[in-house]
């Protein structure tokens, strides 16, 4: 019988079974806390990744306008960009202590967003979402691709991707109302939503009032106010002789619509000749005339075909005054000179799809009369509203309601317009009643002198078309 207790022999072999185990199971306890490690490395780079990119991506979102952009092949991205407050930022790839980091650069101070990082791309689309770009005012949409490393090569780079529009929005991570690059100065009565700024001074009566918050240069900072390319516009038309292929029929002279006839198919006026419709013409077509188009008169009537504009003078348009009756074109009218237009009552809308209603590449001006307009008022040199009745104009597949180069002055009774509007000059309008609503931007002054009215809504500035940016 033995005594409580081990022997030597059973001692050593209890050790001996312990050694063995430990040596077995140690690997694994160390391959376990190295994977445990790896997954939070893993999670740190995701973080880190992720919040970098989100901030660039806040940023992105609420940017005025592109200065410059890389190629979508260059691996060491480079967005430079007018943010909201209208500083210039950078946001790019650059070296710390030997590393590559996704950097901030604001008024000449660099603050290093995550990293390391490898490839860093910024892939510039214009508006079918798939042609690529690295001008500021043809783009869209941007693709933005950032490459996040392990600082100690143990965890697998990720890559995280992203894509933002950037012309939803127009000015600053809020909207305007009104933006103007002069003074802001509504002198009459009435009610006014929405942000206002001006680059200058703002001034209103007292009887206005005013719902939403006014900013000026005593704020402490400036916006860019878009501009209107109207070339680019009147080229989506493309010149009165590229219509040539869609005429049934041709005339090398002038051409006269008789009052009561109906005409149907689409008439080419060549050589240089000119266009005249008499009142109470019924036109199942277009009218595409080298020289000048005159329509006279009331009861007429002009109805293109699909996809067709109704007018298109090489030189200029005229309606001439008329005192009673209808005036009605349901096609967008284009000229390369001036376009003049008065009346009684004229009702135009644009061609579907095309989204403007008349588009001068000289000067537009309505006289006196009544205009029902669907579509956008476009005229390069200058629009001018001389003594209306009363505009209404409406907005259309996503254009502007009205684009000028320069000035928009209007006189008269009435204006009531719904949409986005961009004038490159001034905007001094002195109608008894003007009612905006939408979003209006003007390079340079914006006064209203009597009766106002503005009512903010962004759902016109959702997509416009990327050629109305300046650079």
């Amino acid at each position: 019988m033995r005594s409580d207790g081990f022997t030597l022999m059973e001692a050593a072999a209890a050790l001996g079974l312990s050694a063995i185990l430990i040596v077995a199971i140690v690997p694994y306890f160390v391959a376990l806390q190295t994977a445990w490690n790896y997954v939070g490395q893993g999670s740190d780079m995701v973080q880190n990744g992720r919040g970098g990119l989100d901030y660039m991506m806040r940023e992105l979102t609420q940017i005025q306008s592109i200065t410059s952009i890389t190629a979508s092949s260059d691996v060491n991205g480079k967005i430079v960009v007018v943010n909201a407050k209208g500083q210039t930022v950078e946001f790019s790839r650059s070296t710390v202590s030997g590393k590559l980091w996704l950097t901030l650069v604001t008024g000449g101070v660099s603050s290093q967003l995550a990293g390391p990082i490898g490839n860093l791309t910024f892939k510039g689309k214009t508006s079918d979402t798939v042609t690529t770009t690295t001008v500021p005012a043809r783009i869209k949409s941007i693709d933005v691709s950032v490459d996040i490393a392990d600082s100690e090569g143990k965890v697998a780079t990720q890559t995280y991707t992203t894509t933002l529009s950037i012309r939803k929005h127009i000015i600053g991570s809020t909207y305007y109302s009104v933006v103007s690059g002069g003074d802001i100065d509504l002198e009459g009565i009435g009610i006014v939503a929405g942000r206002f700024h001006s680059n200058a001074q703002n001034s209103k009566s007292w009887l206005v009032l005013a719902t939403g918050t006014w900013t000026d240069s005593d704020s402490g900072y400036s916006l860019s106010v878009p501009t209107s390319d109207l070339t680019a516009y009147a080229s989506g038309f493309g010149s009165v002789q590229s219509f040539l292929v869609n005429a049934t029929v041709v005339s090398t002279a002038d051409m006269v619509f008789l009052s009561g006839q109906t005409y149907s198919g689409n008439y080419y006026i060549s050589n240089g000749k000119s266009a005249t419709i008499q009142a109470g013409t019924t036109i199942l077509g277009s009218i595409f005339a080298e020289g000048m188009v005159t329509v006279n008169g009331s009861g007429t009537r002009i109805t293109p075909q699909a996809g067709l504009p109704a007018i298109v003078a090489g030189t200029t348009i005229v309606v001439p005054s008329f005192g009673s009756g209808t005036l009605q074109i349901d096609g967008s009218i284009v000229a390369s000179g001036s376009i003049t237009l008065a009346g009684n009552q004229l009702n135009i809308s644009r061609t579907s799809g095309k989204g403007i209603a008349v588009i001068s590449s000289g000067t537009l001006t309505l006289n006196s009369g009544s205009y029902t307009v669907t579509g956008a008022l476009m005229g390069k040199n200058s629009i001018n509203f001389s003594n209306v009745s009363n505009v209404t104009a409406t907005a259309a597949d996503g254009f502007p309601v009205l684009a000028t180069s320069g000035a928009f002055d209007a006189t008269g009774t009435s204006i009531s317009m719904t949409g986005f509007g961009i004038v490159g000059g001034s905007a001094n309008l002195q109608t008894s009643l003007t009612t905006f609503q939408g979003v209006w931007t003007t390079g340079g002054m914006f006064r209203v002198t009597q009766w106002v009215f503005f009512g903010y809504d962004d759902r016109y500035i959702a997509s416009p078309p990327p050629y109305i940016w300046g650079s």
